[in-house]
């Protein structure tokens, strides 16, 4: 199975390499101590993952809509976690007269998706040193939500693999502050870690210490790369996305 940064995973369960193992509150992960003093929870919804492989579209391989889940950054990477993935639901009426049917297999949907899900949860982790970007892409109404954007690339393929998290943030938050933020935090996390650095990435990095704002028009992405700029294949898969 590819992999594609988020699992269902049961509570209680040990860290591994790839993913993180869920916490004991509701839309948490279990944190080290090399996780620092993590942030506050951003809320995020509408979770959408697109692959990139070298000369091809993104393409959208995993989507998880109407949830709330809960993002955040620590000293090294950002998790991402969600109890309440699967609700259930979705049967809808078409009359008046099927309304009455149409509830009670809601209910029972929703009952089923309660124990389908009853001891586990959704989570996935970027570390920072797989990130390559973060972007966003502005609310196109006034009444809509911006998105943010995390590009990474798969650590278990000895061949390139991209991929882009898309989240959905809450109205009253804007995704070009998110994204200079946690830039800012990434670029330099990475560079006091003791990472071994070339001259170019350190370069890239030191100049989104204090990264100004993007400037992305109405339903466009725009991204800081955080990547190698000498690794060609990463920049055409990665920059402007």
């Amino acid at each position: 199975m590819s992999f594609n940064l988020l699992a269902v995973r049961e509570v209680g369960a040990a860290e591994d390499q790839l993913y993180p193992a869920p916490g004991e509150e509701a839309d948490s992960v279990q944190l080290r101590g090399d996780d620092g003093h993590p942030s506050l929870p951003l809320a995020v919804s509408d979770i959408t993952i697109r692959e990139i492989l070298p000369g091809a579209s993104p393409k959208r391989v995993l989507r998880v809509r109407d949830i709330s889940a809960k993002l955040r950054t620590t000293d090294w990477r950002i998790v991402l976690a969600c109890s309440k993935y699967d609700k259930g639901g979705g049967w809808r009426s078409w009359s008046a007269a099927a309304i009455p049917v149409t509830l009670a297999a809601n209910t029972v949907s929703k009952v089923r998706a309660s124990r389908r899900r009853a001891g586990k949860m959704l989570v996935g982790q970027v570390p920072y040193s797989l990130l390559v970007s973060v972007g966003c892409k502005p609310r196109s109404t006034p009444l809509g939500h911006d998105v943010l954007r995390f590009g990474t690339v798969d650590p278990t393929l000895g061949t390139f693999r991209g991929l882009l998290l898309d989240v959905e943030l809450p109205r009253q938050q804007s995704a070009t502050e998110v994204a200079r933020r946690i830039t800012g935090l990434v670029a330099g996390r990475r560079l006091d870690s003791g990472e071994v650095l070339d001259d170019g990435m350190r370069q890239q990095l030191s100049g989104l210490r204090q990264p100004g704002p993007l400037l992305a028009p109405p339903k466009e992405f725009t991204s800081y790369f955080l990547g190698n700029p000498s690794d060609a294949i990463v920049v055409a898969a990665f920059q402007g996305r």
